[in-house]
């Protein structure tokens, strides 16, 4: 990144690649796509991969809980599949209202598991044993990316409907709902358990904090849909 020189290109993948994870340690780097497989990339030299697994239908996320050494993925299918990396075998595979999924993520403890895709509805299981502890449908469009927060006891999303949304799973009540945006919002990600950057179609990312209840912030710099946004350090 300092010097923008690239490393290596990885070959592998026979279409689109939508999702990419590294492992905690960053030793190793799961990437998964349309082609329906997650391939798992060394970081050594010279670079090699391995199949962890292949679907019949396009993977359009992918998530990894190293504390509890699993892997979810979610796309155009009904199931979310579940798979444990120290068995190399499915663990679960939890039913959806749709098979148009956009998002799947983990607690950062590794025990919840949430999804959201087209019809706007966000559920969340346990991971042991595939409980469902909360099914809402508090978006009324395609829910494009939520996250845990920092303690996995609520869930923050975005979606077309152009509202940020943040959900008590023990009290399972809403606590923050508001259109923050002109555009469909693609992409979200937690600055903090506050502070949440929203984005999406109308090429800018907005700073909401929730406890304050208000817009802090608009950037841009961007001419088309912000799709992806990670924080690192003090940037974003």
């Amino acid at each position: 990144v300092a010097s923008g020189t690239t490393i290596r290109t990885l070959t592998g993948h026979t279409d689109w690649i939508q999702s990419l994870v590294f492992s905690s340690d960053a030793q190793d780097l799961y990437s998964a796509g349309n082609d329906g497989r997650v391939l798992k990339w060394n970081n050594q030299y010279p670079v090699s991969h391995t199949q962890v697994l292949a679907e019949d239908f396009a993977i359009r996320a992918l998530t990894l809980s190293s504390e509890k050494n699993l892997l979810a993925v979610c796309g155009f299918s009904n199931e979310i599949l579940l798979w444990d990396l120290s068995s190399g075998r499915q663990k679960l595979r939890l039913s959806c209202d749709s098979e148009d999924q956009r998002c799947v993520r983990f607690s950062p403890d590794g025990s919840r598991l949430l999804r959201g895709g087209r019809l706007g509805e966000i559920c969340v299981w346990d991971t042991n044993t595939g409980t469902e502890l909360a099914h809402y449908r508090q978006h009324n469009r395609r829910v494009f990316t939520a996250a845990f927060s920092a303690d996995g006891s609520t869930v923050t999303s975005v979606g077309e409907d152009r509202h940020l949304i943040r959900f008590q799973i023990d009290s399972q009540q809403v606590v923050f709902d508001q259109e923050v945006a002109r555009g469909k919002l693609m992409s979200m990600c937690l600055i903090n358990d506050s502070m949440v950057a929203a984005a999406g179609a109308d090429n800018s990312i907005v700073l909401v904090d929730v406890q304050s209840n208000q817009a802090v912030a608009q950037l841009k710099g961007h001419t088309g849909t912000v799709a992806v946004m990670v924080p690192c350090g003090e940037y974003l």
